[in-house]
């Protein structure tokens, strides 16, 4: 299998992953949830929001996505595992 292709490596963008969506509505469920506002596309916190947030976001750009994968693809040959600091978008895919 070839090398993934992308034309456009610099388009980013905000993502949530499943485990904050899931905890952000338990918390709902608990009367928790944080509110907020829109600035445009920008999330601002507002405890008198009229929706509620997920405040953990996570701004990556398609090529480090590609990136990723293609470690993980070649992971069984080079016996290296790609680095996941806490926190970031790779560590929460796993």
């Amino acid at each position: 299998m070839g090398r993934l292709f992308v034309a456009r490596t610099d388009i980013s963008r905000k993502k949530i992953n499943i485990d904050d969506l899931v905890e952000v509505m338990f918390e709902l469920l608990e009367g928790k949830e944080l509110h907020c506002e829109f600035d445009e596309v920008e999330t601002v916190l507002d405890d008198n929001g009229r929706y509620c947030c997920v405040p953990v976001t996570h701004k990556v750009t398609l090529g480090e996505i590609v990136d990723l994968l293609e470690r993980f693809k070649a992971q069984p040959s080079t016996l290296m595992m790609p680095k996941m600091p806490n926190g970031s978008f790779a560590k929460k895919r796993l």
